[in-house]
């Protein structure tokens, strides 16, 4: 795609040539308007081609594999839109789409009946893990007690014995 962006600049710089342009008091070569609307069209598919590939960019999911692979393909789109003298446009266009997706995000996120969505989750949350907590350390105490109630004699034995030899 980038070679033919190359290509379709080329051809139209040498279409749009002063020599070359229909006039109003000069006559046309007639092969070079036969290849006037094939360039056209060339032109138009490649122009339609960095679009979509524009568009899949930033619709894309992010993800941590991908990422190489995305920055290479949108460094080649640049490039298309670089040869097809568009790059300005096309980057304020990729700038404007992405901030009326994080607007769009941001206002779903921030949005009052999120926040509160949001925190009554986190609340529910904090609640079911704080009563397994509470669940499985009773469980635990329970078992802790009967050990320390069967082992803890031997223990006291244990120390007494050696203040009796000690004695």
């Amino acid at each position: 795609l980038t070679r033919a962006a190359a290509s379709v600049a080329a051809m139209e710089e040498l279409l749009s040539h002063p020599a070359l342009t229909p006039s109003a008091g000069g006559g046309t070569i007639d092969v070079v308007e036969k290849l006037r609307p094939e360039a056209e069209a060339v032109a138009k598919s490649v122009r339609q081609a960095a679009a979509g590939l524009m568009d899949e960019l930033q619709n894309a999911p992010t993800s941590s594999g991908t990422t190489t692979a995305s920055l290479s393909r949108l460094g080649a789109t640049l490039q298309v839109y670089f040869h097809l003298g568009e790059l300005p446009d096309a980057s304020w266009k990729a700038v404007a789409s992405a901030l009326s997706s994080a607007e769009k995000a941001g206002s779903q996120l921030f949005h009052p009946t999120g926040i509160k969505q949001m925190k009554e989750s986190a609340q529910s949350e904090a609640r079911a893990l704080a009563e397994a907590e509470t669940d499985g350390k009773s469980a635990k105490d329970g078992k802790d007690d009967s050990k320390s109630s069967s082992g803890g004699t031997t223990a006291m034995d244990a120390r007494q014995r050696k203040k009796q030899t000690e004695a």
